[in-house]
């Protein structure tokens, strides 16, 4: 489900120039996956949203930079804009520590309504949740809950876990829209 007023593209033509960026940017990542629309693979996306986690932030910068007009960036998100010529936007998420990947993908590549549902079961289980990390609070202090995969994620929140372009439906049969 895509935003209302947003220019839209083909989930083809998004994925051709994904795996362009990706392909600069392979040798300074360690992995990729995509997000949100693209992600889930719906028909048509208003831009491309990616995961990576980064060897070297600094190369990644330099790169985008090269790849579309720079709107905004810091050491956990970029943005372009007119990415490789194009009329598509660009958001490059870096998985920097402490943030966990399976966390990071849960709360990018969900429909909000679903993200929302989850944060709030994993909160209501006494965790704290914020910048794509988990942090259990026991009496020994404060520990990070490891969440390699967004599947670890769905299962503390106790919520199905099912194929990213299946997500909406899933929304839609636990009414959070």
């Amino acid at each position: 489900m895509n935003r209302p007023g947003k220019t839209l593209f083909p989930l083809a033509k998004a994925f051709q120039v994904a795996a362009e960026v990706i392909l600069k940017l392979d040798p300074h990542i360690n992995k990729f996956t995509h997000l949100g629309s693209l992600g889930r693979f719906e028909k048509y996306v208003s831009d491309i949203d990616i995961l990576v986690d980064p060897r070297n932030t600094r190369a990644i910068k330099y790169v985008l930079k090269e790849l579309g007009d720079w709107k905004r960036g810091g050491d956990r998100q970029i943005y372009i804009d007119h990415v490789l010529g194009t009329d598509m936007g660009l958001d490059i998420f870096l998985c920097q520590p402490p943030a966990q990947w399976g966390v990071a993908i849960a709360s990018r590549l969900n429909p909000v309504p679903l993200f929302l549902y989850g944060k709030g079961m994993i909160v209501a289980k006494g965790y704290t949740h914020e910048s794509n990390t988990i942090l259990s609070n026991s009496m020994g202090g404060t520990k990070v809950v490891d969440i390699p995969e967004e599947s670890d994620w769905f299962a503390l929140a106790e919520v199905e876990f099912v194929r990213p372009e299946d997500r909406w439906e899933l929304t839609r049969d636990m009414r959070l829209i």
